[in-house]
């Protein structure tokens, strides 16, 4: 098989840069997670009397769900590039013939 890669060679940086930053993501999150879930926690502080009305619940909850869609950017990010790396190189392993018809395959929904 012939991977033909000139073509999509622009689409292949962009996905492992994709990847790149869902890695350094997640590699940041273990690194200081307790810095960021206390810069979460300091912001939320700052404004507790006056958004929260002083519910502490209410102040962790939406703490809690903002450290949920930091890791969700992450998980998000890693699949995205990961997704789309395979892609490209299905699609580039096809026959120039057929390219079309496994493209829009591929964004059938089933």
């Amino acid at each position: 098989m012939n991977l033909d890669l000139a073509n999509v060679r622009i689409g292949i940086v962009l996905a492992l840069l994709t990847l790149l930053y869902g890695f350094g993501l997640g590699g940041a999150f273990g690194a200081f997670e307790d810095n960021i879930k206390g810069s979460l926690q300091a912001s939320a502080e700052a404004v507790k009397a006056t958004v929260y009305q002083g519910d502490e619940a209410a102040m962790k909850k939406i703490t809690d769900k903002s450290w949920t869609y930091m890791k969700r950017a992450h998980l998000h990010a890693n699949g995205l590039g990961t997704a789309a790396l395979a892609i490209i190189f299905v699609l580039a392993g096809t026959p120039a013939s057929s390219r079309a018809t496994a493209s829009m395959t591929a964004g059938e929904k089933s």
